[in-house]
């Protein structure tokens, strides 16, 4: 999709969510979406996001139960809380190189189980309370020189973790 998504692109988004399998949105010209913009999707596998996304809002993704992966695009500075929530089949986060990524809010990644390994990027100050609570799979973890602040619970039931590197100052 190229240029803006109104309103009504969202609303067509929802009305075909039980079937909706892949949304590629890296051309759309967006600089910010809705809460919940493609909450409860179930069956969404793929989800590319506008290149020019300042936050990914509240709830945005949550509940997409079959999402694999995500990337996030390099102009996001926050990922809202509660955003990706419950994407059980999430397996990949990619930052990619260079990101303007900030903050991570509350319960943004909760119970993503099939998470295997996380990089959090330099630049990341905060990570809030239950950001990555539940995920089950994680076995090595990365951690930012910049990170300042990192919420209660952030990496709590993370039951297979073996591997946490942090990055030296």
């Amino acid at each position: 999709i190229d240029g803006e998504i109104s309103y009504y692109g969202f609303s067509l988004f929802k009305a075909n969510g039980s079937s909706l399998g892949s949304l590629l949105l890296a051309g759309a010209s967006n600089t910010t979406l809705d809460d919940k913009a493609f909450y409860e999707l179930y069956k969404l596998t793929n989800l590319s996001l506008p290149q020019n996304l300042q936050t990914i809002p509240y709830k945005m993704a949550a509940d997409c139960y079959m999402l694999e992966n995500i990337v996030i695009p390099s102009s996001v500075t926050t990922i809202g809380n509660n955003a990706f929530e419950n994407c059980r089949s999430l397996d990949s986060v990619d930052f990619g190189t260079t990101t303007a990524l900030q903050q991570i809010g509350n319960w943004a990644f909760y119970n993503c189980h099939n998470l295997p390994t996380l990089t959090i990027p330099e630049g990341v100050t905060y990570v809030g309370d239950g950001a990555f609570y539940g995920c089950s799979y994680l076995t090595e973890l990365t951690l930012p020189s910049t990170m300042l602040t990192m919420g209660d619970n952030s990496f709590a039931l993370c039951s297979r973790l073996q591997k946490m590197n942090v990055s030296a100052a």
